[in-house]
Parts: structure tokens; C-alpha cells; sequence
């Protein structure tokens, strides 16, 4: 298909904005036993491209999907049918930062996804002649390494030269070129990685200025009230910056997803397995969700719920992304929760112990 007949066709989806018009595309053709994109990240992009902001963050747990559905819902169609202001020998680059480059180079193979899905030809070489380096409908990707950045090049469907970079969060790094947009990956990550993690993330947010519909999409998982886009979001949403929250319909994935383990648990405990029954009637399984929370849990971000907290279980309980000594249960409400854990997870299970005990007389 041609650039224009890519345009048309993605232009003609249903949606309020050409944001979601273009999302709808590339979920569109997805392929055969894919998964669509989830209802969590469909109703928090929506809701922030219909607000008009430049900014959006996203303070998530573990297999959340962020970069998944940012690099295929948002960076992917963005970059190719964004109508956008040339100027002579831009280089108009989408600048993917992370902590490490494998990092920032995860999100490479997610992008180069959407891309094929959509109808684009990925090709093996770049012409070093040529301006424009890559023919309209084709794509060239270089992967990077463990030391090397990544890249993906193309002409978007208005034949303006293209580029995602991904590339470790520095100075040096977010300088020299027209931003088209953003992806600060891991930010709460970057201290020791990068120099003034803030200082960093402003001036990437900074290359975007004067292009018009360009966005920031900040992801990171939730480490500590110290990092970076903690301290943002405690200052709250601004006319220009959107905080993604948990939201009623998320708050009730929550709910359902910790209730599933709860109740998978006491089956296990029935059973004889006494750890089991121990963890089943820890508070912080039945706790009602607050809408308004910023931590977007794993059976929130990807669902449905009950099936990915028990995902997210049988890893915790084999020890898998745990901290030394760390109970599974505590691993998996911080991991793939970003819930209360060590000494303060300890007290929900003391206290679970003694109501239990109570009840008991």
C-alpha cells in the first residue's frame, strides 16, 4: 500500500482523535493470535490524547505492558502519520531513553513490530547517497548491542525522514536534533545512570518544543518516593502533564485480580498448605482500591486480572525478580503490584495472624 493509502485507510478508523484513529489501525492489523491492546492502556491513552496534554506518566509495576503498548500504540503511529513542521535537513528523531542501552534498545523490537504490521517492508541496508537514506513503505533497523544504541529509520507517509533512537538518558545524548517525540524509559532508574535525572528529562520533553502534537510518554516502574517521576507526580497533573491513575474500572481489576489469588490460595491451603493459608488471609489481598492511585499493577496494565496475578504468583513463588530472603508474597505485591512490602508487609501478616487467632476463640 502506499504512503497516501496507509494515510486514508488509518484515517478512517473510528476514534475522537487522529491519535486513536491511528492506534485503532495498528491494532487492526496486528497478527493472527496476537493480543489486542489492553482495556487499561486503551482507556489512559484515550483519555490523555483526548485532554490535549503533551506529557503523560506512568508509574507501573513489572509486566504492566508499558513499553509494549507505548512503542506500538504511540511511538509507531505517531511517527508515521504525524503531519509535522519541516525544516531545512531536519532530523526529526523519537528519542527512546533508558538507564542502560539494553534497556532503551527493548523497546526497538516493538516498534520494528508495528511497523511490519502496519505494511511497512523492513530492508537491510541504507542507501548512504541518499538524503532520505530509506524508499517510502520501507523501514531499515539496526538492533544496537549490549554497548551500542539501536535505531530505526523511515519516511513517514509526508516523506519526512524519520528516526527512533534509542539510546541511554544524558545530555549529551537528548542534544541535537527537532524531538518528535519522547519515551523517558525506567526513569527511576537513571540516578547513577544519568547526571540530575530532572534536569535530563526536561531537556528531552524540551527537543518536542514547536512541534505541534508531539507527546512525552514517561514510563517507569515504582521504586522508591525519592526517584524522579515520584516526586512529579506528587506535585500532581498540570495543564500540560498527565498523571495516569488506577480509575474506577481499574480499581475494580485490582480488586478482582488480589481477590483471585486470596481465594486460589485458601484453595491451597484446604489443601495443606499451611505458607498458603498464612498468605491467604493477609489483609492487603482484600484491601479496596483507591481510583485515584498512580501505581498500575501487572492484572491491571495487561489482564484480565485473575489469570495475570496468578501468572505473577507462580513466578514470585519460584523466587523470580525477588530480592534476597523476600516472601512471595511480599515479592509479588512489590514486583508486580507496587504494593507495601518488607517490614511493613510483615505487620499486614502479623496482624492477619492475630485477627485470625481472634476469630478463632
Amino acid at each position: 500500500m502506499t504512503p497516501e493509502g496507509l494515510r486514508a485507510v488509518a484515517e478512517g478508523m473510528p476514534g475522537d482523535t487522529p491519535e486513536e484513529r491511528w492506534a485503532a489501525f495498528v491494532e487492526s492489523k496486528l497478527p493472527a493470535g496476537e493480543p489486542a491492546f489492553s482495556p487499561f492502556w486503551w482507556r489512559t491513552l484515550r483519555a490523555f490524547w483526548q485532554s490535549g496534554k503533551t506529557a503523560l506518566i506512568v508509574l507501573k509495576a513489572n509486566r504492566a505492558g508499558g513499553t509494549t503498548h507505548v512503542a506500538r500504540m504511540c511511538a509507531a503511529p505517531e511517527m508515521l502519520f504525524r503531519e509535522r513542521r519541516a525544516i531545512a535537513e531536519s532530523e526529526f528523531v523519537w528519542a527512546n531513553a533508558s538507564a542502560t542501552v539494553p534497556l532503551a534498545n527493548g523497546s526497538l523490537r516493538m516498534v520494528a513490530s508495528a511497523m511490519r504490521a502496519i505494511g511497512l517492508r523492513e530492508v537491510k541496508k541504507r542507501s548512504k547517497d541518499e538524503v532520505k537514506r530509506v524508499a517510502p513503505s520501507e523501514f531499515f533497523i539496526s538492533e544496537g548491542s549490549v554497548q551500542t544504541a539501536g535505531t530505526i529509520e523511515f519516511l513517514d507517509v509526508h516523506s519526512n525522514r524519520v528516526e527512533y533512537r534509542s539510546q541511554p538518558a544524558s545530555r549529551a545524548g537528548l542534544s541535537g536534533f527537532t524531538g518528535i517525540g519522547f519515551t523517558p524509559d525506567e526513569v527511576e532508574l537513571w540516578r547513577g545512570e544519568a547526571e540530575r535525572p530532572e534536569e535530563v528529562l526536561e531537556l528531552g520533553m524540551s527537543r518536542l518544543k514547536g512541534q505541534c502534537g508531539a507527546h512525552t510518554y514517561a514510563i517507569s516502574r515504582a521504586f522508591a518516593e525519592d526517584g524522579a517521576l515520584y516526586k512529579i507526580v506528587s506535585r500532581g497533573d498540570t495543564e500540560e502533564l498527565m498523571i495516569a491513575r488506577l480509575g474506577e474500572q481499574g480499581a475494580r481489576d485490582d480488586e478482582a485480580g488480589r481477590l483471585a489469588l486470596r481465594d486460589h490460595l485458601r484453595a491451597r491451603g484446604v489443601a495443606g498448605d499451611r505458607e498458603a493459608l498464612r498468605y491467604s488471609q493477609d489483609r492487603r489481598l482484600t484491601e479496596e482500591a483507591d481510583p485515584t492511585s498512580p501505581i498500575v499493577p501487572a492484572w491491571v496494565g495487561i489482564g484480565p486480572p485473575e489469570a495475570t496475578i496468578l501468572e505473577c504468583w507462580r513466578l514470585a513463588a519460584t523466587g523470580f525478580g525477588l530480592d534476597e530472603g523476600e516472601v512471595p508474597l511480599d515479592g509479588l505485591l512489590r514486583v508486580y503490584g507496587g504494593r507495601p512490602t518488607g517490614r511493613e508487609g510483615e505487620r499486614y501478616i502479623e496482624q492477619a495472624a492475630i485477627d485470625a487467632a481472634r476469630s478463632a476463640r
